[in-house]
């Protein structure tokens, strides 16, 4: 059976591959290429308050004939666009030009690095030529910032900050933009005479139009991989990179009675060389960093949580390789206290809630030859819990959390075509004999010198170590195909040992499987008639369980999206279970001598979203899941509704609601340890389960550099029980329900979290951030009515925290520019 299912799958991933031509190389132009002129010596630079009026801006050649990408590529743009280019031994200097009517021209604000319904002209620049790295700078009609590091031809990591200057001035023919970019905020190689890719972008959000320099096209994967080129850098020396982020917090929590508490630290960036950086975190403080959207978790897997601290966001594209690192397990929740473990007698006072984190660095660079490296280590403290002698009332603490070091290495070499490979190692260290992890691996990334074909290529090999015991595992996977053109098609297949871990570092959702899975894909870029764009797809995915060898799932996908001309879009999807398949890891039985029989069925969903150009848009997804049982059935549908006023006050809000009717899944298991010989009897619920998510979001700006912000969510779910069953050997449910004992019959659990913000940006990389939270939790095993929880909503507003934080941001270029 799985010779047939591979058979088919080369099959039809090589005729796909043979048969079809990428139909959108008639776009492809070749690459531009713009010359940059240095100031000369002695000349003043232009003074950036966005006239371009400046003498030294006439020596600069001025570059146009722009090309659209969206909506109709290769077609010319609406209006027309000019720039020109400067440098000097500090800066890179940037003159832009914008022609439009004044009245189509949208303003609307948004917090530094995001936009909503604005028009903006970006620039991208990556000095080392590789088309994996980039970075870009932006501006709109309103002098908001943002920049960007472009990762691996396409990936956006907006957490990056560089310190720039620009200016916006409004025309009566459009608008116009100046920008100075140091040096000191770019990486480039140390050579006499350097040429980088390039590119321009500009959008015109009135009539939806994306435009650029160098002609992109949609067809061809990834986006600074089709850069263009930027020549005249010469005799150019690196600045000294050196910046100082000192800053001070204050924090006072009202119902904890405690007096205001302070706390200050440093981060610091410093410029090795050419390439490479060195970041530090001194006495981190990450007390003002947003709350995560907690939900209630009946799955046997982790949840993963977005990383939102600033240390650990910016800068770690290296980082991702092999799918190795998740950065939440450094100072995470403490996983090492027992609080069944509490002895007669005593009471537990304080646990902390999160382990400590000392310091940590991160080194990351590239050679001009391509080689990049980066170096990540933080420290942990050792914690501790208080017990109080219940008769005495005598305190001691307890140890919790061990002195732990986590420490990261990535070797990163640049290859042809926007090709790379990759060598990394995770390890993890702890005091005395606690567990210890140490991950290999390694990830190659081959593409055609078109950008049409790629082979992809991840392996990976554990080492987890507790005392005397030792645990080795695997990881690889694989992939091909043709990922350009109207038509794309890909093979992938991956195979995870049972005692691959990666989790000390990493984040790992399911192990024990092989899976290989087909895809297809067809594209239609060029609109006509209603239809702006459209992608229509087709998934094959096989399953199985390494140990035992066991058949576990088979699914087939098909998906379609559809944009309009209006900028409307929908989206479809279909999946189909065909044949019964078999859960291995719902049971929890550790290892994998149980499973739950799932029956066939279906699954059919989307989302839709109307035009963010006017005041009330929607955006909605909705799913269904169809299980062949009688009454079992899932139904979810979320609507993120977003409200603008004006340019200076939108709201945004989410509602959502999910049910799921005699739904099944794991309740506990019962484990004869008297009786060895006795497999254990696992419980599973039949149950329905109901969940709700209220989310509001009011947003104010008054302008780039002041803004105000309310985040309210409320999530309440409810799981039902019915009925409990003993999962039999052959996976089905007992017939015979079984008795529960004081298994609850009813599960809720709500989440309550209010945060309010104001940040002010007083000085370039300065911030002063005032903030307010409170966090509500409940767990409850009684039977409620989802208003009813409404009725005493005030006392949610608990565990208050208010706290400001000033940042100053201290940069030796600025300071002492030549």
């Amino acid at each position: 059976m799985l010779r047939y299912i591979y058979s088919l799958v080369f099959l039809g991933f090589f005729t796909c591959l043979l048969g079809q031509p990428i139909s959108s190389d008639s776009l492809y132009r070749g690459f531009r290429s713009a010359s940059i002129f240095r100031i000369a010596v002695h000349t003043m630079p232009p003074e950036i308050d966005g006239d371009l009026s400046d003498d030294v801006w006439k020596a600069a050649r001025e570059y146009s004939g722009f090309t659209l990408f969206e909506p109709n590529p290769g077609a010319a743009c609406s209006r027309n666009t000019y720039f020109r280019l400067l440098y000097d031994d500090n800066a890179i200097y940037i003159y832009a030009r914008m022609e439009d009517d004044p009245a189509n021209i949208l303003k609307e604000l948004a917090p530094r690095d995001q936009y909503n319904n604005t028009d903006y002209i970006e620039f991208f620049f990556d000095p080392y030529a590789s088309g994996t790295v980039a970075f870009s700078f932006a501006v709109t009609p309103r002098n908001l910032q943002r920049d960007t590091k472009y990762i691996g031809s396409q990936e956006e990591d907006e957490s990056w900050d560089a310190i720039w200057d620009s200016a916006v001035q409004s025309t009566e023919d459009g608008w116009q933009a100046e920008f100075r970019i140091p040096f000191s905020q770019l990486r480039f190689p140390e050579e006499d005479v350097q040429q980088w890719r390039f590119n321009v972008v500009r959008q015109m959000k009135k009539v939806r139009e994306k435009s650029s320099w160098q002609i992109l096209n949609p067809a061809i994967s990834g986006l600074i991989n089709q850069n263009g080129y930027l020549s005249g850098i010469s005799h150019l020396k690196s600045p000294l990179r050196l910046s100082l982020f000192p800053y001070l917090s204050a924090y006072y929590a009202p119902e904890a009675g405690a007096k205001m508490k302070f706390a200050g630290g440093l981060d610091l960036k410093y410029g090795i060389n050419d390439a490479f950086t060195l970041d530090m975190t001194l006495i981190p403080d990450f007390g003002q960093v947003a709350f995560d959207n907690i939900v209630y978790n009946l799955t046997p897997f982790e949840v993963q949580y977005e990383e939102r601290r600033p240390f650990f966001t910016e800068g770690l594209e290296l980082f991702s390789r092999a799918e190795l690192f998740y950065s939440r397990r450094i100072a995470a929740d403490n996983h090492y206290f027992d609080r069944n473990g509490i002895p007669d007698g005593k009471t537990l006072v304080e646990v902390p809630a999160k382990n400590k984190l000392i310091n940590a660095f991160k080194l990351t660079g590239r050679a001009s030859n391509g080689l990049g490296v980066g170096i990540l280590n933080a420290l942990e403290g050792r914690s501790h819990a208080v017990l109080k002698d219940d008769k005495t009332g005598q305190t001691e603490r307890i140890p919790v959390n061990p002195i732990s070091n986590y420490n990261i290495i990535v070797v990163d070499q640049n290859l042809r075509n926007n090709s790379y490979i990759s060598f990394i190692n995770t390890n993890v260290m702890r005091q005395g004999e606690h567990r210890d992890g140490n991950v290999t691996g390694a990830e190659l990334n081959i593409r055609s010198k078109n950008q049409a074909y790629y082979i992809k290529a991840i392996g990976a090999l554990s080492y987890i170590s507790q005392g005397r015991e030792a645990k080795p595992g695997y990881k690889y996977a694989f992939s091909t195909g043709k990922n350009s053109g109207n038509w794309t098609t890909s093979i992938e297949y991956e195979e995870i040992s049972r005692r691959f871990d990666p989790t000390d570092l990493g984040y790992l959702k399911v192990f024990n499987t092989r899976a290989a899975e087909w895809n297809l894909g067809y594209s239609t870029y060029i609109p006509r008639g209603i239809r702006n764009k459209s992608t229509t797809s087709l998934s094959v995915n096989y399953e199985r369980v390494i140990s035992p060898d066991r058949f576990s799932n088979f699914g087939i996908e098909g998906e379609y999206f559809f944009l309009d001309r209006n900028f409307n879009a929908l989206n479809l999807d279909l999946g189909i279970n065909p044949i019964i398949t078999y859960d291995f890891y719902e049971p929890r039985s550790g290892d994998f001598s149980r499973f739950y029989t799932f029956p066939i069925g279906y699954e059919i969903g989307g989302f839709i979203s109307t035009d963010y150009r006017r005041p009330l848009a929607l955006d909605m997804n909705f799913g269904h899941r169809h299980v062949n049982e009688a009454g079992r059935n899932y139904y979810q549908i979320n609507a993120d509704p977003r409200m603008r006023f004006n340019d200076h006050f939108s709201i945004f809000a989410t509602i959502g609601f999910e049910r799921g009717y005699n739904d099944v899944g794991y309740a506990y298991t019962i484990r004869h340890e008297d009786e060895p010989w006795r497999v254990n009897d696992i419980i599973f619920s039949r149950r329905n389960v109901q969940t709700v998510v209220l989310g509001f979001n009011p947003v104010l700006l008054i302008n780039p550099n002041l803004n105000f912000s309310l985040r309210v969510r409320n999530y309440w779910s409810q799981v039902s029980i019915k009925s409990l069953h003993l999962l039999e050997t052959d996976g089905y449910l007992s017939e015979d329900e079984v008795a529960g004992g004081n298994y609850p019959l009813f599960q809720l659990v709500q989440f309550t979290n209010f945060e309010a913000r104001a940040n002010w940006r007083f000085a370039p990389g300065s911030d002063l951030i005032l903030a307010w939270n409170s966090g509500y939790d409940k767990f409850t095993n009684e039977d409620s009515r989802y208003w009813s929880s409404y009725s005493n909503f005030g006392n949610r507003i608990r565990n208050n925290i208010i706290s400001v934080r000033v940042n100053y941001y201290l940069d030796y270029a600025r300071l002492f520019r030549k």
